[in-house]
């Protein structure tokens, strides 16, 4: 550690102690411990071996209690939400009671607002809360919450940031046009549902700015369901996302997709030459999570393959022509 950064580190102490008059314009504890963490990270010089890995910025703002006194604006770096459904086969499979919805998680950054939010949501009261980031490749990515109310609070790995946990009432979803809401009480929904039909574009290694308006970036992996014993299932995670998923999982959707495997030489996709088509028919939704990392909007969905058709078919990569194909029942 160089003797520059120690002088300045005390130096910027000595400023922080005898800063302001004795009154109520004094710093708070939180505000001192902000500018404490600042300087002790400052005595690194930027060295990962002595700092340690870098923190996350914020990427939007997560706001409980909007509009109201209490109102309380964390700066948001990530974020994840997700519906989990009971699936029973015997033999045939079924959904069976309500979707569970997880407590949102989310990482903030540390600051004197955490002091509010705690005081406020410690009591047991319900609020609204509010999530609002501008994504990259354009949009803004809206989450409406009502009657929230605070699951955990806790200092981060990463100093001066914060990992959250809230239970809610109420979801809306909005992105990209789209609108999805769910009422946990009464188990109702509003806005879109999944279409049928979508069509997901696996890029199988293009560039994400190659894609063509209305298509999308998605991976898939095949294995076996947890929820469904032996039978197959279909994992896949997709940017950007479809919020109809929302409504779609909670409401246990039976959904049908096609799943296009460009050739990966192909980036302008001009002659839509594929490597393979997979099909999935008639498929349950087993688990749905929206995930927010670095300002990136992505979603995880695993399907459980059950009382439906697989079907898988090859094409030739140089002359886009089908070579052959075979077809599963469940």
């Amino acid at each position: 550690m160089k003797l520059a950064s120690l002088t300045r580190g005390f130096a910027l102490l000595a400023a922080v102690a005898v800063a302001g008059p004795a009154s109520a314009d004094r710093p708070s504890l939180i505000d001192l411990q902000a500018t404490l963490d600042q300087v002790v990270s400052g005595l690194c010089d930027g060295d990962p071996a002595t700092c340690g890995p870098a923190a996350m910025p914020a990427v939007g703002t997560l706001t409980f209690a909007p509009g109201t006194t209490n109102e309380s604006v964390l700066p948001l770096v990530d974020l994840s939400l997700s519906i989990d459904n009971t699936i029973v086969c015997s033999p045939n499979c079924a959904y069976a009671g309500q979707g569970s919805f997880s407590p949102v998680s989310a990482t903030v950054e540390q600051t004197s607002q955490a002091a509010l939010l705690i005081s406020l949501l410690a009591s047991g009261a319900l609020v609204a809360a509010n999530v609002s980031v501008p994504t990259v490749g354009g949009g803004t990515l809206d989450l409406l919450f009502t009657g929230a109310a605070l699951t955990s609070f806790a200092a981060a790995d990463t100093p001066g940031r914060a990992q959250l946990g809230f239970a809610y009432q109420q979801i809306s979803l909005q992105w990209q046009g789209g609108v999805s809401g769910w009422n946990l009480t009464t188990a109702t929904g509003s806005g879109c549902t999944v279409p049928a039909g979508e069509v997901h574009v696996d890029l199988a290694g293009n560039a994400a700015s190659g894609l063509n308006p209305g298509e999308i970036e998605a991976t898939y992996t095949f294995g076996v369901a947890a929820s469904g014993g032996s039978h197959p299932a279909l994992a896949f995670g997709r940017r950007p996302p479809n919020p109809c998923y929302l409504r779609g999982t909670a409401a246990r959707q039976i959904v049908s997709m096609t799943f296009d495997r460009l050739w990966s030489q192909d980036d302008a996709f001009a002659n839509r030459q594929s490597v393979e088509t997979v099909d999935v028919v008639n498929a349950l939704i087993d688990r749905w999570e929206l995930r927010l990392a670095s300002g990136v909007v992505g979603e995880a969905i695993d399907l459980l393959l059950a009382d439906g058709t697989l079907t898988t078919r090859a094409f030739d990569s140089g002359t886009g022509k089908q070579t052959g194909s075979e077809a599963w029942n469940f």
